[in-house]
């Protein structure tokens, strides 16, 4: 995962900047690792959920 290998790099990453978030675990599984997560559009912006 490319935050493991910025952090890895000695980077310090607090959010992540998503361009869809698909509701299926990743902006959970993100943030669980104590990162904000922003998404840009959900899937049900393109799927009328």
């Amino acid at each position: 995962m490319a935050v493991e290998a910025l952090r890895a790099d000695g980077h310090t990453v607090l959010a992540v900047v998503a361009r869809v978030d698909r509701r299926e675990g990743g902006s959970e599984a993100l943030e669980a690792m104590g990162l904000r997560v922003v998404p840009v559009f959900s899937r049900a912006d393109f799927l009328g959920e």
